[in-house]
């Protein structure tokens, strides 16, 4: 029995575009971002000037906790 000619090719390109949608999802798709934190424990006089620069570094600010009136422990979060 003959296939028509019409209909294998009308199944390769359905075959094709379904591969080449398929590569390009993948190509396109972001990459999961990874994340760094890191802990650190400033002085409060310091809190302004360490932060400043941290924020220049894509650092983020994520939490904090006050040890007194001298000093902050600051979470921080890098994605890259």
């Amino acid at each position: 029995m003959v296939q028509p000619v019409g209909a294998i090719i009308q199944i390769f390109l359905f075959l094709l575009g379904t591969i080449l949608m398929v590569v390009a999802y993948f190509l396109g798709s972001k990459k999961a971002t990874s994340e760094e934190f890191k802990l650190i424990t400033i002085a409060t006089a310091d809190f302004t000037t360490i932060m400043g620069r941290e924020k220049a570094d894509h650092w983020e600010y994520v939490g904090f906790s006050t040890e007194g009136p001298t000093a902050v422990t600051v979470l921080l979060k890098r994605t890259q």
